[in-house]
């Protein structure tokens, strides 16, 4: 038999599971929350498209809305399999779907500087944006990466830079904040961006190798072991 105390205990937990369960929405909409920042500025001089769904969309509808504005890629480092030639670069792909919605070509501006990573491309940014005075731009990225995002500008690049360059949360079309928990995509989505920014915050730039490999030099090596395995 439970005495009194034990009653006020079973009492007390039955009280926090009862509140939880009644709060559980508004718990985990405030999960994904903590990974979001939202700073439309809508006098922004500059587009830069960092990712997010429907960025193209977005981008170019921003662009339509003030012809003056200019959208920004910033070049990425070539991957294997654009080096290959299986697949086009970032640059071509987003110079192409901006063309498939309208935005001519001299609107589209791309920042040279083979970025290997989010923290790369943001001071190469953060370093051709002084030759525009007073330009604004504004960072078109995922939803859930925003904070991440802006994590990163607030580290790579000096407070007057920084305070140039606000961010745009994209949502993803298949879930936002308001029901991320209810698909597995959503689950995983929102856990990776949390494991992100944690190792934003914890570690900040990666250090990353440079790659080396050249489509011909395999080639050539794969031809040579091929001749000695058949000796």
């Amino acid at each position: 038999m439970l005495g009194p105390l034990g009653h006020w205990r079973l009492f007390t937990v039955l009280l926090a599971v009862a509140a939880v369960w009644l709060l559980r929405a508004w718990i985990l909409h405030a999960v994904a929350w903590g990974l979001i920042v939202d700073e439309n500025r809508t006098g922004a001089d500059y587009l830069w498209i960092a990712g997010g769904d429907h960025c193209y969309d977005q981008a170019a509808q921003l662009y339509h809305d003030q012809p003056s504005r200019r959208i920004v890629l910033v070049e990425q480092y070539p991957r294997r399999i654009v080096r290959a030639g299986v697949q086009l670069s970032p640059e071509a792909i987003g110079r192409r779907e901006l063309a498939r919605r309208g935005v001519p070509p001299e609107a589209v501006i791309v920042i040279p500087g083979r970025a290997k990573n989010a923290w790369e491309a943001t001071r190469i940014l953060g370093e051709w944006r002084p030759s525009r005075a007073g330009a604004e731009v504004l960072l078109l990225c995922d939803r859930f990466d925003s904070r991440r995002r802006r994590r990163i500008q607030d580290s790579a690049l000096d407070a007057d830079s920084a305070k140039h360059i606000h961010v745009l949360a994209l949502p993803d079309r298949r879930f936002d904040e308001s029901d991320w928990w209810r698909t597995r995509d959503g689950v995983k989505h929102c856990g990776l961006s949390w494991l992100w920014l944690t190792y934003a915050w914890c570690r900040g730039a990666p250090d990353e190798p440079v790659e080396n490999w050249n489509p011909d030099d395999y080639e050539q090596t794969l031809r040579q072991m091929l001749k000695e395995a058949a000796r």
